[in-house]
Parts: C-alpha cells; sequence; structure tokens
C-alpha cells in the first residue's frame, strides 16, 4: 500500500485538485498502464481508438488541437515537448478524462484496478478454434488451496444483448451454424492473482449460464477440489432447449464431465429455470442444519418466479426449495450470512440470504430484494427490500469472505449502484448480516454490467477481493455495456472502515 502522502498528492490529481500535468508517484505509471493496455494479440491499445500513434503512450492533464480545456489524455509522445511533460500540437492522443480519473482515485485507495482483459470480444477457443464476437456472463472462483483463479463466461456465436462489434454480424445472426442464439461455456486460469489469464478453453458445447460452486478436498488430503458448474442448454439446443444440466471437474479444473440432465430432480416445473448467473453456494462444513449443502438459484422467465434446488450428497442427488414468496424475482445470488451477523436480521446461525434481481417492483426504492431461510435453504421467509442497495435492470453478486480486521466474515456485494444505468460500478462491504452496508468502493464511474466477486485469498498477507466484471468496448470498435470482461483486485482493508471502528469513504 503506498504512503498517505503519496495517495492524497494521487487524489488531489485525479480529482483536478491540484492541475499538474501529469500524475505523481507510482500513480503515473499506473495511468500509463491503463493508456498503454494491450489486446492479446492485437498491436493497437486497448483504450485509445487505432488513429493513435504507435509507440508507448504517456497520460497527461493536458489540452488538444484545438485548444480545449485539460482533461486526462493519452498522448502518443511525438505530439509531446523532449520532456514528455506537455502537449505540443498534433492529433495523436485521445481523451479519456472520466476512465482515467477513475483510474487515479482508485490508486490513490490502492485499488488495482487497471483492469486486466480476461474474454475479449472476438476471441478464439485454443481447444476447438471457435471464434466468439461476444462473450458475456462473467463468473469466477478462488481455489481452496492453490489460490488458483478460474473465470467462466457464455462464449457467444452471435451478437447484440449489451455487445455489439461494429460491423459484426446482424444481431442474434450465427454465420458459422446457421443457427440463432448459440453459446458455448468457456474458461480460463489465472495462477498469478489475475495478473495475467491463460488460454481460452470450451468446456460445454451449446450451453449457458455458467454456475460454478467449488467443494473442497477432505481436510489432511492432497486431492485437488472439487467443482460442480450448472447451467442451461443453450435456446439453439435439439434436446430440450433452456433445460438445466451439470457438469463436473474432479481436478480442480482441468478436465470436465459431460452435461447432465437434471430434470429428474428439478421436475418439469422448475427445469428451464435460469441458473444464477454467478455462483452457487456450499454452506459451511459446521453448519448447524445442513453441513457442506450444495445450493443453487435460478429464474424462470423474465420477473416470473425464481425456484432453489440443493444437494446432501455432493451433488449426486437434487431436491427443491420452497420458493412459494419468490414471485416476480429474477436472476439471483445465494450467500451464507456470517453466524455472529445473523442476529442482526433476526435470524439464527446459519442463515442463507437470497439476494435477488427485480423489476423495479418497489418503486420506492428501485433496489435489491431478499429473503432469509433459516432451514439451510430449503423454504424461505417473504420477500423484503434493501434500500441501501439501488439497481438498475441488472444482475449483482454477492459473497462471504474473510474480514478486512481478520477476525470473522464479512458479507460483499458489487453492482452498478444507479437506479437507471449499467454504470457506477461499486463494491461494499457489511459486518452485520447486510443489516447495512456502512462501506463502499467506486470501481468504474463509466460502463459497469454483470459481475462476480471471487472471495479473499486466505494465504495473503494483503487478502484482496477478485471481481470479474463487463465493461464497455474500449477502443475495440464494440458498442455496449459488455464488449470486455475484467478482472479487478480490490484489497479488503479499503472497506474496513466500520470494522475497525471508523467511518470509510462511500462510493460517489
Amino acid at each position: 500500500m503506498k504512503s498517505i502522502a503519496s495517495a492524497l498528492v494521487c487524489a488531489a490529481v485525479a480529482t483536478g485538485v491540484a492541475l499538474a500535468s501529469r500524475p505523481e508517484g507510482q500513480c503515473a505509471a499506473v495511468a500509463d498502464a491503463w493508456c498503454n493496455a494491450q489486446r492479446p494479440g492485437a498491436p493497437s491499445p486497448i483504450n485509445c481508438d487505432s488513429s493513435v500513434a504507435e509507440g508507448p503512450l504517456v497520460t497527461l492533464f493536458d489540452s488538444d488541437a484545438q485548444g480545449g480545456p485539460p482533461q486526462w489524455r493519452c498522448y502518443s509522445r511525438e505530439t509531446l515537448n523532449p520532456s514528455r511533460t506537455k502537449y505540443v500540437s498534433g492529433t495523436g492522443y485521445c481523451t479519456r478524462n472520466s476512465s482515467l480519473t477513475d483510474e487515479l482515485r482508485n490508486c490513490a485507495a490502492g485499488i488495482t484496478t487497471n483492469p486486466t482483459p480476461v474474454f475479449m470480444h472476438g476471441e478464439t477457443a485454443s481447444n476447438t478454434n471457435t471464434t466468439y464476437p461476444c462473450i458475456r456472463i462473467p463468473s469466477i472462483v478462488r481455489l481452496p488451496e492453490s489460490d488458483e483463479l478460474l473465470a467462466f463466461a457464455e462464449c457467444r456465436r452471435w451478437v447484440g444483448d449489451g455487445c455489439a462489434p461494429v460491423g459484426g454480424a446482424p444481431d442474434d445472426a450465427d454465420s458459422t451454424l446457421g443457427r440463432t442464439d448459440w453459446r458455448d461455456v468457456c474458461t480460463k486460469t489465472s495462477t498469478d492473482g489475475g495478473r495475467t489469464w491463460g488460454a481460452l478453453v470450451v468446456i460445454a458445447n451449446c450451453t449457458m449460464q455458467p454456475t460454478p460452486v467449488v467443494i473442497p478436498p477432505e481436510a489432511g488430503t492432497s486431492q485437488p477440489p472439487t467443482i460442480v458448474l450448472h447451467g442451461n442448454r443453450c435456446p439453439a439446443s435439439t434436446v430440450r432447449p433452456s433445460g438445466n444440466v451439470q457438469i463436473v471437474s474432479r481436478d480442480g479444473g482441468k478436465t470436465w464431465s459431460q452435461p447432465e440432465d437434471l430434470l429428474r430432480f428439478l421436475g418439469p416445473d422448475v427445469d428451464g429455470a435460469d441458473v444464477g448467473p454467478g455462483v452457487g453456494l456450499r454452506l459451511d462444513s459446521d453448519h448447524p442444519v445442513a453441513p457442506g449443502r450444495l445450493l443453487f438459484i435460478g429464474h424462470r422467465g423474465a420477473y416470473v418466479h425464481d425456484f432453489v434446488w440443493y444437494s446432501d450428497d455432493d451433488a449426486a442427488t437434487w431436491k427443491v426449495s420452497d420458493t412459494s414468496t419468490f414471485a416476480g424475482m429474477d436472476e439471483a445470488q445465494l450467500v451464507q450470512v456470517p453466524a455472529h451477523a445473523a442476529a442482526a436480521l433476526g435470524a439464527p446461525a446459519g442463515a442463507v440470504m437470497a439476494n435477488m434481481r427485480s423489476d423495479h417492483l418497489n418503486k420506492s426504492c428501485d433496489c435489491r430484494a431478499f429473503a432469509i431461510s433459516t432451514d439451510g435453504g430449503a423454504s424461505f421467509s417473504d420477500v423484503r427490500w434493501d434500500s441501501a442497495l439501488i439497481s438498475p435492470v441488472c444482475q449483482a453478486t454477492i459473497i462471504s469472505g474473510a474480514s478486512p480486521s481478520g477476525n470473522g466474515s464479512a458479507l460483499y456485494f458489487a453492482n452498478p449502484a444507479s437506479k437507471s444505468q449499467r454504470a457506477q460500478g461499486t463494491v461494499r462491504a457489511s459486518f452485520n448480516g447486510a443489516a447495512s452496508w456502512p462501506e463502499a468502493r467506486l470501481i468504474a464511474s463509466s460502463a459497469f454490467a454483470y459481475s462476480c466477486l471471487a472471495p479473499p485469498s486466505a494465504h495473503s498477507p494483503e487478502p484482496s477481493l477478485g471481481l470479474l466484471w463487463e465493461t464497455d468496448g474500449g477502443s475495440f470498435q464494440c458498442l455496449g455495456p459488455s464488449c470486455r470482461v475484467v478482472f479487478s483486485s480490490i484489497p479488503t482493508a479499503l472497506l474496513a472502515g466500520s470494522a475497525a471502528g471508523s467511518p470509510g469513504p462511500l462510493a460517489a
């Protein structure tokens, strides 16, 4: 973590209090890295268009060719003076005032949000040689012993739905298969905390809504963790389109089973519920009601009804929960409320929360809905509303993980913190079971759509959340808030205010 003095200098520059031509300290390198970030296999930077000259770009708060007011821009070197501290002339630059302000604000806070590209539109899978014009619906898990990160997404052979590459095929067209709405589940792995990612690999054809959960190995064994991933057959399937399926990896994500049909467990009334998206839930091994239970949640139809299903035998069989109160709900996530915090919700230890999207059913708050289970997810309470979690019509992500203080657990939540736009991406922390959310950090003021959180590492001296999130196309000729899936690392210490006895900064 940088010194307080350095952070304050960076913050002053980022907010325009000091009109310096260059960011101060290590924030200059962070901003330059953002300007020069490369898409794998492409020569031009992600965040500037191809008209900007090649070569390292320099971040300056300066004017443009029309003599306009100073803004944060990425300048090619031939437009600058010899010391590269001032703009002179030329058009080899791109103006990125809002995005660079976000980067510098987060640098001042210690957040490494120069986001690492993970899934980019137009990528080709290494094992099938299939090229995907759009990749959406991110999910991410952290393996318990190795700390590897596994990212999942829908690799789509069609365009639209927040991802519209300029010059691409017509919306919802599949020029390869002659079918519409074809999707495959793809994955990438990072072994260095999200700084770099491996090749794109397809693990399930004609499958969508990837929602995994990790089963850790038994204590004292050297076995790899098991990953159970639930999804749906894609609408283009010739066998039960949209039906629920399960695939399993018993070697930590290296190999995967063939999809297993879940109709015999879920029944015709629940089968076809779009699972997640995000992650499934495994209850603690010492849960008072259902130790080690696996749970998934899904929605049947747009804002029609949510369903929950669970397994007490490590995914061999499944039962359907009582969610009769979930009418009008949509995409959702489940989380176990930390034992010390459940009382704040009037619930016993082991309570399970469903955090749900609705079509702004509660017009007084335009916020997230939630319900509580006191029997390990077998049944749920009536739906309530969390006025602190404002939301547009969009998915969100919620997990439990080690608290910033290191004592007990906290809840972490991320979504576009806006009532109307997929923007203002914000991460929040609660230390009382979601009774309040006193801590928040703005991650991106610009495009921020679907997202997924990974818990902090148990082995790092400075634990950080992993955040996989959708954003716009940068300079890569793509329109919409879901053209790229990127990764950010957020130190939990930045969300420690109330846990440490002092107030923390709220998102703007």
